[in-house]
């Protein structure tokens, strides 16, 4: 990684999202790709250094050489994911973390009750935003609870990449101790394998079908910048909410078979799935209403005489 940014505790180690999004298309090129279920973990191709390497980039490029720490070493955050819709609620805090979202994490550990690997997370994220010795040492201290804890405190790909970071933290700082506004950039690779399980017919936030396309979100842990093609068509793909991708799919005959086909920007293939076209919802027998035919007007009648009261 050729280039980082120095991260203050004022901006809470945010990361760029659309520096984020330069480094996919290098990062989805390392990572695995084949078929699977989403359930259960695995981990991805995460990849990382203590320094920056030729040929990548970080969240936030230096002006030039001659920047305020710009020769300081780079300490490798969380990768990418991607996630699933399938994915447990914790993959949205993963999404904090990754963004050095330290305010958010918080506030999201605190009101889901977030297992101890979070609350380091937490830590760790306001350490490495220029924190101070005690602040380290608490960070330390919850690491070290991890580590020597008879349970494995990761479960999933995501939480994996979670602890590998954390470890790396709190090396990193006691190889620097020196160092206060640490230097940061996401390790290449993703964290979990990108997969294709499938599509479910579902509208964005704010989407709206018709009666010529429909909405769906990918079952897939995939990335934003995967080439999504349906019948050999390109399509465009949406980020909705915690990331999720979706795509519009012309309507077709009921029963009809169309296939999806996911691949990297790099071209390697992801995942190939099928669906079978439900009965069309614009009407319920799948075709436009014939209108009824009104008929005749009925021919007016003689007028019905009104009673007299004596």
């Amino acid at each position: 990684m050729t280039t980082s940014g120095s991260i203050s505790r004022r901006s809470r180690l945010a990361v760029s999202a659309i520096a984020c999004a330069g480094i996919l298309a290098a990062a989805i090129a390392l990572s695995a790709c084949g078929p699977g279920g989403p359930a259960g973990g695995g981990s991805g191709s995460e990849q990382h250094t203590g320094a920056p390497g030729a040929g990548s980039s970080g969240p936030v490029g230096p002006a030039g050489p001659d920047e305020p720490g710009a020769s300081d070493p780079v300490l490798p955050w969380v990768p990418a994911g991607p996630a699933s819709p399938g994915d447990p609620p914790q993959q949205s805090w993963y999404l904090l973390l990754r963004d050095a979202d330290c305010a958010g994490l918080d506030a999201a550990v605190r009101d889901g009750s977030g297992a101890p690997l979070w609350s380091a997370a937490e830590a760790v994220c306001t350490a490495v935003a220029g924190g101070d010795a005690a602040d380290w040492t608490e960070a330390q201290a919850q690491v070290t609870a991890l580590q020597e804890a008879s349970e494995p405190p990761a479960d999933g790909c995501h939480a994996e990449a979670v602890y590998r970071m954390l470890q790396r933290a709190v090396e990193f700082h006691a190889q620097h101790p020196e160092l206060q506004d640490i230097r940061t950039a996401p390790a290449q690779g993703t964290a979990c394998k990108q997969e294709l399980y499938g599509v479910q017919q579902q509208e964005p936030s704010g989407g709206s079908g018709s009666c010529d396309t429909r909405w769906f979100v990918l079952d897939a842990r995939v990335l934003p910048t995967t080439v999504l093609t349906v019948d050999g068509a390109d399509v465009s793909l949406t980020v909705g909410e915690r990331e999720h991708l979706y795509f519009e799919m012309p309507a077709r005959e009921p029963d009809e078979v169309s296939t999806i086909e996911a691949r990297t920007a790099a071209g390697e293939l992801v995942g190939t799935v099928t669906y079978q076209h439900l009965e069309d919802q614009c009407s319920p027998s799948g075709t436009d209403p014939t209108p009824t035919d009104p008929g005749e007007p009925e021919e007016p009648g003689e007028p019905t005489p009104t009673p007299t009261v004596p």
